[in-house]
This record gives C-alpha cells, structure tokens and sequence, in this order.
C-alpha cells in the first residue's frame, strides 16, 4: 500500500489550519524558509518534517516578531507598543536579575541581557517596562536586525507519538522549566531528531515517556537544554552546548537536567560548555544507563546524580568541568550524591588546573524517597582513568552528617582497580572519612582502592 504524499507547508501559511484540516498520523512537509510566531497542536502520530540538508535550505519556526520602528525617550532608543507579558517563572543569578522574564530581545541573532531598572542600561542590555509597554535598548537599534521573542511555545503536548525532525526551531519565549517542544506537560512518545534547537528562553526540549530525542543540535537556550520526567526514554547523539545564557541560579535548575526517570539511556552525547552542570540527574531516578558521552567544559559538576537509585555511568569521557565556585567534593567531573546501587565504571576523567574534582561521593541529609533513605550506599568507582594535572582536586567521599555511616562497610561503598595519573605520588589527593589522603594512605588506612595504581605524570 502507498504511503499517503506529505502535506506541503510554505512560509506564509498558517500551520495550525493545515493541520486541522487534516486527520491523525499526517505528514507534513515545511518547505525550507521561516515561519514567524506558529504554535503548533498536533494531532497523534504526526510528522513534522523540513528539508533533509544538502542545498534545500532549512525550515526556521521562530517564536520573535522583528522591531523595525525606535524612537528615543529618556535619551534611550525605544520600542514602543509591546504588550507581550508572559509567564515569569525561576531564580536567577545575581548578574542576571531578570532571568524569569521569558522575553529576550536580540540583535542580529545574539541576546541582549535583561536588566532590572532603566538606570542599568549599557552596552548588550534592554530593560522592557511592561507597565508602559516599552522596550529600551542600551545601543542603537538602526541598522540592526532586531527581534523580540513573544510567542511561548512551537510544538504543544495536545498527542502522543509525534514526531519532528529536520528544522530549527527558535527564540521563542517559552519560560523556565518548560520546552520550545513540549512546553509544561509533554506527551509520550515524541521523536525529535536532527533539529537545530535554539535561542529558546526556557528549555529547547520537553519529553516524556518513550521520547527518542536523537542527533539534534541543542544549543544557546536561556536556561536548559533538555529535560523531562518518565520512562524508557532514549538521548542519543545529540550536541547540548552553551545553555543557560538566561543566568538561571546554579543551585535551583539550568543545564540539562533529569528528573523522575526510570530505565531511560542517555549515550554518545557531546555535553560541553553549558553555563550550569553539564548532565544533572536528580529525584527518584531508578536504572539510568549513561554511557559513552563526551562531557566537557561546563561550568559545575560534569555529570551529578543526586538523590536517585539504580545507574550505570559508564565509558564516558568526562574531562574540564567546573568554574571552581564551589568547595569540598562540589564541582566533580562526577559527582554521586545521596544515591545508591550506583557503578561507574571505565570513564575518562580529567581535572583542570584551575581547581575542581574527580569523582566525588557526598552524603547529607535529604529525607527519604522511592525506595527508602536517600544514602550513598552500595557505590561501585572502578577500572576507570583519572588525572590531575595540577596539586588540585580530590577523589573519594565526604559527608557533614558527623556520623560516619557512609565509611561503613557494610554501606558497601568501593573504589578499586582505577589508574590515576598525577605528578606527585605523594599529594593528598583522595578524601576518606574527613581526611586528605595520598592514595598508599587510603588503602593502608582503610583498605580502599585495592587494585588502583598511581603513574607519576599528569599525561595519560
């Protein structure tokens, strides 16, 4: 039986109306071009589709409406007229107050930060005072290509099982902790691959249960890149890189980051660059499979798996995280935290020489969830590479409870058999029970690391 022809969508339609005319399961086809400030409710089992590469072009979905007229008030440049008001949702950093506030202002395609009053406009800000439904830009707009996001979300979770592939899909204003794709509740089964996602003010992706979300490009998105809640979900082969220029606070949520998952794979990423942890899992997540992703350069811990059960990091490369803000086992290449029935096994890691850690065990008190008290128990660290290339940085584990639980044996809680590089065989590299040790210390004094060997040099 012949499949039924894609439904041909150009720049200048009006998307929501094709799909209305047309039943569940269609496939539509977006001619290469851009579609300004579309919000899409899709039927189950649609396809989303523009242009494969090549010299077609790409199909651009972008939430902006673009600002040709200024004028000047209070010795500023002006837009005037804007009555977008959207959701205002999260915590920001001290140097981006304004963060929760979904509209972004660009010029020629790079946002401008949104500052608190009037009397801190400077270079690369706007204020917008949405009491009198102004915008002042902090350099001259003219001659510029100017741009402010004002609709919330390209792709609503109205179906099951869509998919979307082969677009770009930008600047839309959509707010914390919600997704360009998927907005606040996404739907199960989404496919999202081969996209270039970015520029979003909250989150680029949203999924849930059964979501493949595969060899996109998710990048420059105000506070995540990823992130969803459900089971058996697969992310693969995606680029997840420069999010959180928002400013977004590092202890409430930015990244790309994991929560509620159960049996969900994440592999052969390249995580690099984001201003936040670069793989954040946390709450109740149970048999997460994270293997052979490239995780560098992020700003924080490289991969943090926090108050969650059953998981398998494996055979990743993990190297260069951290911005050095943090004390004591913060800021790990991987951290484990308050989790259990954790094995990490076979990564690469590397510590800078500007401060940060290795592979880190922190237990505090954090209440109990699926499957009884949130503990480092039963943490298996072995047969994996570690280097410092500097007197700095710590392996091991740590906890301010001052009762000692997590050193106990039968916690079950082991490094053995790893292969650390560093330049001074004596440096006292590993913590163990509020201790700095050098690695003969540990395993003399508490039978840690049997296997593990110490090479004199930071190469490896």
């Amino acid at each position: 039986m012949t499949e039924p022809a894609a439904i041909p969508i150009c720049p200048g339609d009006d998307i929501q109306a094709v799909v209305d005319a047309h039943p569940a399961g269609t496939t539509y086809s977006l001619a290469a071009g851009v579609y300004r400030n579309q919000a899409i409710s899709p039927k189950a089992g649609d396809v989303f589709e523009g242009p494969s590469g090549g010299d077609e072009g790409r199909a651009v979905l972008t939430g902006a409406l673009v600002l040709t007229e200024f004028s000047r008030r209070d010795g500023w440049w002006v837009a005037t007229d804007q009555t977008q008001d959207g959701q205002v949702h999260g915590e920001c950093d001290p140097e981006h107050p304004r963060c929760a506030y979904p509209e972004d202002v660009f010029f020629d395609d790079v946002p401008l930060l949104h500052v608190a009053a009037k009397g801190d406009l400077g270079p690369g800000t706007f204020f917008f005072d949405y009491d009198a439904d102004i915008i002042y830009f902090g350099d001259d707009p003219r001659g510029r290509a100017v741009e402010v996001s004002t609709t919330r979300t390209a792709f609503l979770p109205t179906a099951e099982n869509v998919t979307i592939r082969n677009l770009t899909i930008e600047k839309y204003a959509i707010p914390a902790q919600m997704g360009a794709i998927g907005d606040q509740y996404p739907a199960a089964g989404w496919v999202i691959e081969n996209n270039e996602i970015r520029h979003n003010h909250g989150m680029g992706v949203a999924f849930a249960s059964n979501a493949i979300v595969r060899n996109n490009h998710i990048h420059h998105n105000g506070q995540s890149g990823i992130g969803g809640n459900g089971e058996n979900a697969l992310i693969q082969g995606n680029e997840l890189s420069y999010n959180n220029y928002a400013g977004f606070s590092r202890e409430w949520e930015c990244g790309n980051k994991l929560s509620n998952q159960i049996g969900t794979t994440v592999i052969e990423n390249y995580i690099h660059h984001n201003a936040c942890t670069g793989l954040w899992i946390d709450i109740d997540n149970i048999d997460m499979i994270i293997e052979r992703n490239i995780i560098e350069y992020n700003a924080g811990n490289g991969i943090q798996y926090e108050i969650s059960y059953r998981g398998s990091i494996i055979d990743n490369v993990v190297r260069y995280n951290t911005d050095n803000k943090k004390d004591w086992l913060w800021n790990s290449q991987i951290l484990i935290q308050n989790s259990q029935d954790i094995e990490v096994r076979g990564n690469t890691v590397v510590v800078p020489d500007t401060g940060g850690n290795a592979i880190g065990l922190i237990e505090q008190a954090r209440g109990s969830g699926l499957f009884g008290a949130y503990i480092v128990k039963n943490v298996h660290v072995h047969d994996n590479k570690i280097a410092f290339t500097s007197p700095l940085g710590k392996v091991g584990a740590g906890e301010d409870l001052g009762d000692g639980a997590l050193f106990a044996h039968e916690r079950g809680n082991v490094f053995s058999d790893n292969t650390y590089y560093a330049s001074d065989r004596d440096a006292a590299h590993w913590l163990w029970n509020a201790q700095d040790l050098s690695l003969a210390e540990l395993i003399h004094l508490y039978g840690q690391e049997s296997g593990s060997v110490l090479i004199d040099t930071a190469a490896y």
